[in-house]
């Protein structure tokens, strides 16, 4: 799995490197905790990705997000997964994710990787940065419930640049 980790991070750099140039909330998601465990019979891996354009991949083809990629490049490594859920759309911050997650709970946790790419719009927004971080805590912890509650199955990239 180390290696496996090893790939999409890279993924995830690359994807950033290629972008920058265009470059109800914890008691929702309490509510939709994993409520029953996957049938983990099937040998194929999940993978719920939680986000904003970046993750959708707006403005270019679904074989071109960094999700698609990411899993296409797995699979020809010989680690099997089936299509990936996504949670994302253009324009949310952390805030829009909480709520996204909490109308729209995820279908099959646990997950075997989930990834948050989240934050250019809060600060694209001029929203304050305690905002960013009380939301995106919330975010990183139902994430890990998402991942069956263990953080190594956990990947998180953040855009926004508070300095």
């Amino acid at each position: 799995m180390r290696g496996m980790m090893k790939k999409i991070l890279t993924l995830f750099i690359l994807f950033i490197c290629a972008m920058a140039p265009w470059c109800k909330k914890s008691e929702a998601i309490a509510k939709n905790k994993v409520s029953a465990p996957r049938n983990k019979s099937s040998d194929l891996k999940t993978f719920l990705a939680l986000g904003d354009s970046y993750t959708s991949g707006d403005a270019v083809a679904s074989e071109d997000t960094y999700v698609t990629q990411t899993v296409k490049i797995l699979n020809e490594d010989k680690v099997s997964f089936s299509a990936p859920e996504i949670i994302a759309k253009s324009g949310w911050t952390t805030g829009n994710l909480l709520t996204g997650l909490g109308q729209t709970p995820p279908q099959h946790p646990p997950y075997d990787i989930v990834t948050i790419l989240i934050g250019v719009n809060n600060q694209f927004q001029k929203q304050p940065k305690e905002i960013y971080n009380d939301e995106f805590a919330i975010l990183l912890n139902s994430a890990i419930v998402l991942a069956g509650n263990n953080k190594k199955h956990v990947i998180v990239l953040s855009l926004p640049d508070y300095s």
